[in-house]
């Protein structure tokens, strides 16, 4: 049966009474293609399209200070009228006047149908289009249109009782919406916009009323030209983790994390008594189905027993973006521990321990050390109290822009609970991550120490010295390794290829000797362009050294 809206007899009189008188001679059916605009000066207009085996919306879009309805009909005629036999309309409305209509096997019948478009309000025109749908499918990446549309139509297949996420995301500059309808009997159907189940302007949930196949439909209120994007996830939207802060995790549960810093950053599970969880990483928040919804997974740690899982990244050399984990109890039914740490924390070399409390609402930490490839060193750690504390230290050999570094818990390179040399086989940034095991209560203490780096040697340089850049090129973070004769104030410019200022690192008093400073890449706060840069000493106020860097992508 067809849906006749309380109030569609009068709206049709209305509709009627605005049609100038014509002559049968007069009528035209200009089709309209597949996702086609077109445009008409005129008061009334009559198209024509085709109908397809799925789900259609034709669509009307009125010039500014001006209002169109539409209706649908199934047969021509002669004039004044045109068309006869009416199937759907919309009107009434302030926007995109739309009729969508059900040709699946059994519904709407096959062929070709007659819009009419009459306009109600102002003299400017309109624009039309008819729009066959196609098939979205449901947790598959999003699809990405251009919005200078009036419809876009796609049907998918919902599954009764399931919530679904709706991820719907127009651009900047344009107001678009999202209109989901449903047949509810299975037979001949066609509606209008307020015959819409839900109407949204951005994402959103929905919960299916029954197993078919319901409409979507994105309108452009406005006309403005942008993109959107639509995806349809039974999986929900990831839990956004905040640096530092632990919470807790129960599956499906998923999670991301915006990465903004280049510095070492980790993420990690932990179960409560007994209970084993893993984890894995990914790149991309969608594509996959339940459970993993993710998809591009890079990392995965899943070492047997309790304690804490983790995965560990270099964002020296790792693109800056967001990433994704999800948690997987291996074994246990309570709830577990989740807890991201994304720097900047560095420790400095030589100097006093670190101390930290920890405990139950704590997982891990990350620090940062720059340590020289082939020297000695002690990390010094100590713990006290209930907690089960560990260190372990993750070197990236490879240093590569061009090779992201990833790590599970087994890739440390040294681990322990009490001090222990270290001798690095690379130099480099090098992460620390410490570990709450059994999320009891305690203390640790935490330090580097070997070579004395800003230590006066017995005979110091003759002049001051810009000694090295490293890694260089860079992906975002370089440590500045110089030489002073004697103590004194020291500070860093970096300039671009124009010689133009666009850093400066704070000038500090230093001893004489050698000494490190350290640029995070960063200009104004954001992420320094990808390019050729220089880096300019100066020593008590005297220019001493010049060094070329190279910023990757």
């Amino acid at each position: 049966m067809n849906r006749m809206p309380r109030g569609a007899f009068l709206a049709l009189a209305l509709l009627a009474l605005a049609l100038p008188a014509a002559s049968s001679a007069q009528c035209s059916w200009p089709l309209l293609a597949s996702d086609s605009l077109f445009a008409t000066p005129a008061a009334t207009s009559t198209w024509s399209f085709a109908s397809g085996g799925a789900w259609g919306a034709v669509g009307v879009r009125s010039a500014a200070g001006s209002h169109h309805d539409l209706a649908v009909y199934q047969s021509t005629a002669g004039g004044p009228a045109c068309v006869t036999n009416l199937r759907g309309f919309s009107t009434g409305g302030t926007k995109v006047e739309v009729v969508v209509g059900d040709f699946r096997a059994g519904r709407n019948a096959a062929g070709t149908y007659y819009p009419r478009v009459a306009r109600t309000l102002g003299t400017g025109e309109c624009k039309v289009e008819w729009d066959r749908g196609e098939t979205l499918v449901v947790d598959s990446p999003p699809i990405v249109r251009t919005t200078n549309q009036v419809v876009d139509a796609f049907q998918v297949f919902l599954e009764a009782g399931v919530s679904y996420f709706i991820d719907f995301r127009p651009g900047a500059g344009v107001d678009a919406k999202l209109l989901i309808f449903k047949n509810p009997a299975g037979a001949a159907y066609w509606a209008g916009r307020s015959d819409a189940l839900l109407e949204a302007s951005g994402p959103t949930h929905f919960s299916a009323s029954g197993s078919d196949s319901y409409c979507f439909v994105v309108v452009n209120d406005d006309g403005g030209a942008a993109t959107y994007s639509l995806a349809v996830d039974q999986c929900q939207p990831p839990i956004a983790l905040t640096s530092g802060t632990a919470q807790a995790t129960v599956e499906p549960q998923r999670f991301t994390m915006s990465q903004g810093q280049p510095y070492w950053s980790t993420v990690g599970v932990r179960g409560s008594g007994g209970d084993d969880w893993n984890l894995i990483a990914y790149k991309s928040g969608s594509g996959a189905l339940e459970p993993t919804c993710f998809k591009d997974s890079i990392c995965a740690s899943s070492l047997p027993g309790p304690g804490v899982d983790f995965i560990t990244g270099d964002f020296t050399f790792n693109p800056i973006a967001p990433y994704f984990a999800r948690m997987v109890q291996a074994s246990g039914t309570a709830a577990g521990v989740v807890e991201w740490d994304d720097g900047p924390d560095e420790l400095v070399l030589n100097g006093a321990p670190l101390e930290r409390t920890t405990g139950p609402d704590d997982v891990l930490e990350t620090w940062d050390a720059y340590l020289e490839g082939g020297t000695s060193y002690t990390i010094f750690f100590e713990h006290a109290g209930a907690a089960n504390t560990r260190f372990l230290v993750f070197e990236n050999a490879a240093q590569s822009g061009s090779v992201p570094y990833w790590s599970g818990r087994a890739g440390a390179v040294l681990s322990g609970t009490s001090h222990a040399g270290y001798t690095p086989l690379v130099g480099g940034y090098h992460g620390i991550v410490v570990v709450n095991d059994n999320g009891a209560a305690g203390t640790y203490r935490l330090a580097v120490y070997g070579a004395q780096v800003g230590v006066a040697p017995t005979r110091g340089p003759a002049r001051a010295t810009l000694d090295a850049l490293t890694p260089n090129p860079a992906f975002a973070r370089t440590a500045i390794t110089y030489s002073l004769p004697r103590a004194g104030r020291v500070a860093f410019d970096v300039l671009d290829v124009a010689g133009r200022r666009v850093e400066s690192l704070a000038p500090f008093e230093a001893p004489a000797g050698p000494g490190r400073a350290h640029w995070d890449g960063r200009t104004g706060g954001a992420r320094a362009r990808p390019g050729v840069y220089f880096v300019r000493m100066t020593f008590e106020g005297k220019r001493s050294g010049l060094a070329k860097l190279v910023l990757l992508p």
